[in-house]
């Protein structure tokens, strides 16, 4: 690439991979800014490189690109080409056993884009047809509501001691994993040591569990009921 675009923290977390390039970097709130700036600069004909954290279809920057190329009628003009990812749910659940070996939802907790009675009516749909269910920006000081919202739901529908996964600064030297309980969780709050906006919450179903001593987190898919286990 010729140019390197993204948000200030990412662009931080890959200095050593670009040390020689050209760099455009952006904070919070300006990923129109950012790929608009992205697409203006391939227009001249650079080869531009646009910095997603996890996965670029999973809350990150492609959609955004291909709505500002759509926007401008760009599309006979510029190639796009979105690399694959790992996003923050996958890596959880692998540090964690298997969390999300049956069905899962994805729901972003940030009401910023997103109208907060619609995040509502996605955790109380998602959780009452008992899908584990992946949560991210779950808290920040400034957007505590949604959060707290959810809180109210999950005690609707959860058990306490349905196993919870806390999965804080994925991929960065700080990385931790905690396994605990709805419960747990409750009596957190919103300690902003353990939920924040570098963290992800992955909530059991009814299907999930704890194993080796707690230290592993095991959705069920079903196989139990037809397959014997025993090693012969």
């Amino acid at each position: 690439a010729d140019l390197i675009v993204g948000y200030t923290k990412y662009i931080k977390d890959i200095e050593s991979l670009i040390k020689d390039k050209e760099v455009y970097s952006t904070g919070m709130t300006h990923e129109v800014d950012r790929c608009k700036y992205a697409v203006g600069q391939a227009l001249t004909s650079k080869k531009v490189a646009l910095i997603s954290n996890g996965d670029a279809n999973v809350y990150g920057m492609a959609g955004l690109v291909l709505e500002i190329i759509e926007a401008n009628n760009l599309w006979d003009k510029l190639e796009v080409i979105i690399e694959p990812g790992i996003t923050s749910i996958l890596t959880a659940a692998a540090k964690a056993g298997a969390p999300i070996m049956h069905d899962f939802a994805v729901i972003s907790l940030s009401n910023l884009l997103t109208p907060m009675e619609l995040i509502e009516k996605r955790l109380q749909n998602a959780l009452s047809a008992d899908f584990v269910l992946g949560l991210y920006n779950p808290l920040s000081h400034s957007r505590k509501e949604p959060y707290f919202k959810f809180l109210e739901i999950l005690q609707q529908h959860r058990n306490g001691d349905t196993p919870v996964v806390i999965a804080q600064n994925l991929g960065r030297d700080n990385e931790a994993i905690h396994i605990k309980t709805v419960k747990d969780l409750l009596e957190l709050k919103d300690d902003m040591t353990m939920i924040n906006m570098s963290t992800i919450l992955i909530i059991g179903s009814s299907a999930t569990r704890l194993a080796n001593s707690g230290k592993k987190v095991i959705t069920r898919r079903g196989y139990q009921q037809n397959y014997d286990y025993q090693l012969q």
